[in-house]
């Protein structure tokens, strides 16, 4: 611990400061009060906390914002890209439109796969019947063939994900949402992806397992949005903003997969602002419509083809369909049953998110991600889920094999034999009043089958097992409520069950407005919008108040809480506008010079795992600007070949830099910085690099003495990767990352409160000790470079 100063200098000083300014008095005060003492304190708990929370192996962060260098700008000019306005514009039209009608096919696609073998399983279990009615175990028999067909089914989802991509597992929502975020997952947009997510939902449906195959088709749909930026064209006419553009088409690509699910493509582009973009504006609005649009026009238009409508006629049918409701009328006092039913909705959604955590905890502790283990359990829960869907109607019904179609079953039976989305589809249509017993407990099975599955080594959706349990529940409420109420209830049982449906989805998801009008119009009545807002909008605060239970939604926990990925939310916590820069910022961040020892470049390359690097004037420590570990080392990759080194000890002279297509439209081949040293020539290591033409000179930087809450504004809104601090002086003095701002919030306890004497922090040993673990953080964060304008480490 350093020695506390002698209090007459400390008097001395403080009345030197008397006639000083503010800002003034800050800067003198920040060597002392906010020196490595607090710096080392505050964040040595912090990082201690996050080592043993690793993120997934792969997860880098991304940057959106455009190196405007003098490179950059040479290659404007060189190409007139002026000219290439008007095709530029209308090939992405182009593209909207092929990323909506390919979403729309594979939305079809694996909507008429789930259908066929879900009637290839019905007419196998009838021809079982059949043949073994009269015989002594005939039950048994049907048992087994029952479960075999489904354990097929499962075993062949498992081994999509347990060994094929273990990224196809789960609904995808949360990935894609940190793509949109700004973080990158690797292989997540991958095509290996898509494939096994897309065929892995038909398997994973069919082997009857509590899973809705919206997700994956919103999963898939990004996926597609991202490889048509792999298209050389479009990456000709878009080098500099790849990563942006890829962004967007990624969220008109998600946009797209709900629009084919539900046919609803306001409430899907409402659901890509609300649950995933960051960077909405009318122009990116307008594209995600395009894209939606189109993909539910081709949804429907083949719809109309299997239902066999004359040419031109469009369909009804979506793979995730509520049908249409004939009458929808309420009476005024119900509006209070509405809200009873969201509190409900709400609170089993919160305890839903909550066991699924403590299970998805135990599995990352004791199952690995891909492997037999994994895809054993595969198997053991789907023989659990089956047994339990099968056992129950047929001990309901006198213990006699049966039969799905005909009378044998009556309707509260058929729903736990049934799809997910024609079990909805009859509580909310059905004329018919359920078995009250039954139906209660085919809710409660439902929801705790579901948190079983949630997390499996299988491709699922959310959206489907939540809103059926909240139809059943609602719909147990609903006939509950006309017998008390016969005489003074309007609204028919189906009414509750929708009721139920979105508030259990609402208190689990946090969704509210995209779900509102997705409901809209998947029902096709914009009359019932009023019941619909309230029970989401109360079944979402209750989730909330529930933060004792859950903190976050489903997706959200998954995301921060298991995966413990830096998502930034919508807006900073409201005490984080107390809080300056220079508190939570990296102090002493490694620079470069504007011209540099090519030696020196590659000694800090490999000595250190940042992605972002301030370039200074030569001499000071004056912002010049930034440069990102890709492009230096497409940099030190063509140095030689371009002949841009320049003698140690000659006078520095300007060059011709390299061609920015030279550089962008290549891939990096750097494998070591060692094979780097050889294949430069050790002889060529005290060369210079003239760096000026490459470093970013626009770069957004911040001051010291701003808020965090303005800085995660910056990092929200314009998709920031790296962050200059700099002082009054124009000196850099930190850098921050979205790492730093995720820490901050999770951080608030650790900082001293106003006034606290925070010089007893810990000497230079223990802060070098920090620092060396906020390293080992850093390492653990996926490749150093996988593209020229983006990847590598936060």
């Amino acid at each position: 611990m350093p020695p506390l100063p002698e209090l007459p200098d400390r008097a001395r000083t403080r009345s030197d400061r008397s006639n000083m300014t503010d800002m003034e008095y800050e800067d003198d005060m920040d060597g002392e009060q906010m020196g490595p003492g607090f710096h080392a304190q505050h964040r040595h708990a912090t990082f201690s906390r996050c080592i043993s929370h690793k993120m997934p192996k792969g997860t880098e962060s991304m940057t959106y914002e455009v190196n405007e260098s003098d490179q950059y700008m040479d290659f404007l000019e060189r190409r007139e890209a002026v000219k290439w306005r008007g095709f530029k514009g209308g090939f992405r039209w182009f593209l909207l439109c092929a990323i909506g009608f390919i979403t729309g096919l594979i939305a079809i696609a694996v909507d008429f796969c789930i259908e066929h073998l879900c009637e290839w399983r019905m007419e196998l279990n009838n021809a079982v019947v059949r043949a073994v009615r009269h015989k002594p175990a005939g039950v048994l028999l049907q048992y087994l063939s029952f479960v075999g067909s489904r354990l097929v089914m499962a075993a062949a989802a498992g081994f999509l994900v347990c060994y094929v991509e273990v990224l196809a597992a789960g609904s995808g929502i949360p990935e894609i949402k940190c793509y949109l975020n700004g973080v990158r997952l690797r292989k997540v947009v991958g095509v290996k992806t898509l494939v096994a997510k897309a065929a892995g939902i038909v398997f994973s449906v069919a082997a009857d397992l509590p899973v809705g195959k919206e997700g994956p088709m919103i999963h898939s749909g990004a996926i597609i949005g991202a490889l048509f930026t792999g298209c050389p064209l479009w990456q000709n006419l878009h080098p500099a903003s790849l990563d942006t553009e890829k962004r967007d088409l990624v969220a008109a690509g998600a946009s797209a997969g709900v629009s084919a699910a539900f046919g609803a493509p306001i409430g899907s582009v409402l659901f890509a602002i609300e649950e995933g973009t960051s960077h909405m504006n009318p122009t990116i609005l307008l594209r995600l419509f395009v894209a939606a649009s189109v993909a539910a026009l081709v949804s429907r238009l083949v719809s109309s083809v299997e239902g066999h409508l004359p040419f031109g006629e469009l369909g009804t049918k979506v793979p995730v369909s509520f049908g249409k409701f004939m009458t929808m009328d309420y009476a005024l006092h119900e509006l209070v049953l509405f809200v009873l039913l969201a509190l409900l909705g709400g609170a089993s959604g919160s305890l839903f998110t909550a066991m699924n955590k403590r299970l998805s905890l135990w599995r990352k502790k004791r199952i690995p991600p891909t492997g037999a283990k994994r895809f054993l359990e595969v198997l053991v829960v789907d023989l659990l889920v089956v047994s339990i869907l099968f056992w129950v109607p047929v001990l309901g019904s006198g213990c006699e094999p049966l039969e799905f179609e005909g009378d044998e079953m009556d309707s509260t039976m058929k729903l736990y034999w049934s799809t997910g989305t024609v079990s909805m589809k009859s509580l909310f249509h059905s004329g018919k009043n359920f078995h009250e017993g039954y139906l209660l407990v085919f809710a409660l099975l439902n929801f705790l089958l579901s948190c079983l599955t949630y997390g499996l080594g299988v491709p699922s959706g959310l959206f489907v097992p939540s809103l059926l349990t909240g139809a059943a529940f609602g719909r147990f409420f609903g006939q509950m409520v006309q017998k008390a109420m016969r005489q003074h209830s309007t609204a028919n049982a189906g009414i509750y069950a929708l009721i139920g449906a979105v508030s259990n989805l609402a208190g689990t998801a946090r969704i509210t407005i995209s779900l509102t009008m997705i409901l809209m119009e998947a029902t096709d009545n914009a009359l019932f919008s009023l019941p619909i807002f309230f029970a989401v909008m109360v079944a979402k605060w209750t989730g909330d108040y529930l933060s004792c239970v859950t903190a976050n939604g489903i997706y959200d926990m998954h995301i921060m809480e298991l995966k413990h990925i830096p998502l930034l939310e919508h807006g900073p916590e409201k005490e984080m506008i107390q809080i300056k820069v220079r508190d939570v910022m990296a102090r002493n961040p490694v620079t470069l010079q504007a011209v540099e020892r090519l030696g020196h470049i590659i000694e800090i390359l490999e000595s250190c795992k940042h992605n972002g690097f301030p370039v200074v004037f030569p001499g000071t420590k004056h912002l010049a600007g930034t440069l990102h570990r890709s492009v230096l080392h497409r940099i030190l990759e063509n140095c030689r070949k371009h002949d841009i080194l320049q003698d140690p000890s000659g006078e520095l002279r300007k060059l011709p830099p390299i061609h920015y297509e030279d550089m962008a439209m290549s891939t990096s081949k750097l494998e070591s910085y060692e094979q780097l040293v050889a294949d430069l020539g050790p002889e060529h290591l005290q060369h210079r690099l003239d760096l000026r033409p490459y470093m970013n000179r626009n770069g957004y930087q911040m001051p010291k003495h701003a808020s965090v809450s303005s800085c995660f504004y910056l990092f929200r809104k314009l998709g920031l990767r790296h962050l200059p601090i700099v002082a009054t002086n124009g000196d850099v003095c930190g850098m921050v990352t979205r790492k730093d701002l995720i820490l901050c919030e999770e951080d608030q306890e650790h900082l001293p409160e106003d006034g606290e004497d925070s010089e007893s922090g810990m000497d230079e040993e223990e802060t070098s000790e920090e620092q060396n673990a906020g390293q080992d953080f850093e390492d653990s964060v996926g490749p150093t470079d996988s593209g020229f304008f983006g990847g590598g480490r936060m």
